[in-house]
């Protein structure tokens, strides 16, 4: 399960009796054709930051929506701003 409201969410499910673990993620729109996702890891591990987790949904037109754990979320995140 994928939420922007995570320690709310956690809290009803913990209380259910279901176990969590909060994940940060990254959220990237992407044109959707062959070779995105691999230029997107490429940028990734040239700097040494490895993807642990990744999700991913077409958006329609051309445009797919991928959610990226990593192992370091602050230099993706700067990486990636700054146009890969």
């Amino acid at each position: 399960m994928t939420v922007d409201t995570g320690n709310k969410i956690s809290y009803i499910l913990t209380n259910a009796g279901f176990t969590t673990v909060e994940t940060p993620v990254i959220s990237i729109e992407l044109a959707d054709k062959p070779g995105e996702l691999l230029n997107l890891a490429g940028t990734l591990a040239g700097h040494g930051i490895n993807i642990t987790t990744v999700y991913g949904t077409a958006l329609g037109g051309n445009t797919a929506r991928v959610l990226i754990a990593v192992s370091d979320t602050d230099r993706a995140v700067e990486l990636l701003s700054a146009g890969r």
